[in-house]
């Protein structure tokens, strides 16, 4: 609203001033504005008018002030009622929760109340400033036109005279279509239109934006959106990319695998019917499995996931970090897909309250997850990876409708797990396969490509018999102790001169690899005694 009345009063005093500088020269001009504001009837008409602006503009900005310090006040009170709320022991735990969650938003709407008074007041000091600017920029210009004409001055002086009277009579027309309210009703309507347009416009492509614009806290390689207008574009060139949702080659042991697949079940039968998502711990030692099964499990049900690790939060400040939380939150309640929230190393933003080192920034952090887990809701659901579940907070856990144990494989499984990696790795190496940039990336058009040069496997080498017999040594081997001896064993493949897989290569690396977890077993002893832990 500041900016249109800005813009009126530049256009007032625009048809006042600049109405004589229309028809004369530089010599004329001054001499009939001059006769021209000698007339006592246009002066008290121009003290009327700026009087009346003057009178109405103060009173405006008074009503304003008003109103801000009414609503400053009614949200400090309201700030002071949901605080006290919130710390109140001895209401329910979920109605402490939403005074939370309602405390966080009112303080929100306080900051943006206090920051609009701010930018008006800004305005109004800038306001008479830059009106007197443009006038005398506007007046130089003219004159300086005027004076590059000085052939044409004193004819221009001669029609000054006739062009004063008819300046005269435009001006009183100026002012008695200015007095008459029906021009003003006229012109209020037609800058509301324009201000609730462009107020329109910006809130409604700015809504838009936002179901574009990736949560600060996704984690966008282990996520399945895809946000932004340019990966609408891609998609609409490329297809959509397919995404694995099936846990037909997820390799674990019979009786979880049956738990999962019930899981999966109950979540697609829920999304189906419009029921309440629940959410999930998947618990277990590191490298089992547990993101990979998350994102399966997500992609199973008819769930789109965003993924992030608790860890992303630890350099950020409480307010950053609760502000992206937020984000994050508020764009899975307002998302036309139902998500999954995967994360990972939970036990660093849900650590159990009852720890005497936990911090304030921890228990803000962990009120603001169990304010937006407290309800149920059909938007969301809410899963936890993590090596430690004792260190979960227990008001969390009582959230969590399923906690599946992630163990690690038994021979069998292990087997199988080999084979998989075996495969992929060693004998089709679909890891080295060269991956086509997208025409949106400057290596599209201005890179090569790196020669692939897969490495040969010798005679017997990776048969059935010699994959067992590897199996049977990785005792204790969890899947991501596999994979990273398989690529271990590709790449001292790929280091060698004659680029081969042979029996001898493998068995290096895996003494190597099992020296490693003896010596990490020990505690890594050195000279004799036990290394010091790291601090």
């Amino acid at each position: 609203m500041i900016g249109n009345k800005k813009y009126l009063v530049a256009s007032l005093a625009a048809c006042v001033f600049g109405a004589p500088y229309a028809y004369g020269g530089a010599g004329g001009l001054f001499e009939g504005l001059q006769n021209l504001l000698d007339n006592e009837a246009i002066q008290n008409a121009f003290q009327n008018v700026g009087d009346g602006i003057g009178h109405a503009w103060n009173k405006g900005a008074e009503v304003r002030e008003q109103y801000a310090k009414e609503r400053r006040e009614a949200h400090e009170r309201r700030i002071r009622d949901l605080h006290k709320k919130a710390n109140d022991r001895s209401l329910p735990e979920w109605e402490q929760d939403a005074a939370q969650r309602e405390l966080l938003e009112e303080m929100g709407a306080a900051n943006r109340t206090q920051r609009k008074q701010e930018e008006w007041e800004d305005s109004i000091r800038n306001m008479g400033t830059n009106l007197v600017n443009q006038g005398l920029q506007g007046a130089m210009q003219e004159g300086l036109a005027q004076l590059a004409h000085g052939r044409e001055l004193e004819k221009v002086g001669l029609q000054a005279v006739q062009n004063r009277k008819a300046s005269v009579e435009r001006m009183k027309e100026i002012i008695k279509a200015f007095s008459d309210p029906k021009n003003v009703g006229l012109a209020v309507l037609g800058a509301g239109g324009v201000f609730g347009m462009y107020f329109g416009l910006k809130h409604g492509i700015g809504h838009v934006a936002d179901q574009y614009k990736k949560p600060a806290l996704a984690d966008e390689d282990k996520t399945s959106l895809k946000f932004g207008p340019l990966n609408y574009i891609k998609s609409l060139i490329y297809g959509t990319e397919q995404v694995e949702s099936s846990l037909s080659d997820v390799i674990l042991k019979p009786e979880l695998a049956q738990r999962a697949d019930e899981t999966v079940q109950t979540l697609k039968n829920t999304v189906k019917n419009g029921g309440f998502l629940k959410h999930t711990m998947l618990w277990g030692q590191p490298g089992t499995g547990k993101t990979m099964l998350a994102m399966r499990m997500a992609r199973s049900s008819g769930l789109e996931y965003i993924y992030f690790s608790a860890s992303s939060l630890e350099q950020l400040s409480t307010e950053e970090a609760s502000k992206q939380l937020v984000q994050l939150f508020r764009y899975a309640i307002s998302s036309p897909k139902k998500l999954m929230i995967i994360i990972d190393e939970a036990e660093k933003l849900l650590g159990s309250r009852k720890n005497a080192d936990v911090s304030d920034k921890k228990q803000t952090l962990l009120n603001l997850i169990l304010t937006y887990t407290g309800t149920e809701t059909r938007d969301y659901m809410v899963t936890v990876l993590t090596n430690i579940p004792e260190d979960i907070d227990e008001a969390f856990l009582s959230r969590c409708d399923e906690r599946i144990q992630i163990g690690a494989p038994e021979p069998r499984e292990r087997r199988a797990i080999l084979q998989l990696y075996v495969d992929k790795f060693l004998k089709s190496a679909s890891n080295l396969k060269p991956h086509k940039p997208s025409i949106f990336s400057t290596k599209y058009w201005l890179g090569k490509e790196d020669p692939i040069n897969p490495p040969a496997v010798a005679e017997g080498a990776l048969s059935d018999s010699a994959v067992d017999a590897l199996s049977d040594k990785l005792n204790g081997f969890v899947g991501r102790d596999i994979s990273k001896l398989v690529i271990q064993i590709q790449s001292s493949a790929l280091a060698t001169e004659d680029n081969k897989i042979t029996t001898a290569l493998i068995d290096r690396v895996v003494k190597t690899k099992l020296a490693e977890r003896r010596e990490q077993a020990a505690g890594f002893v050195r000279d004799g005694s036990k290394a010091a832990p790291a601090a």
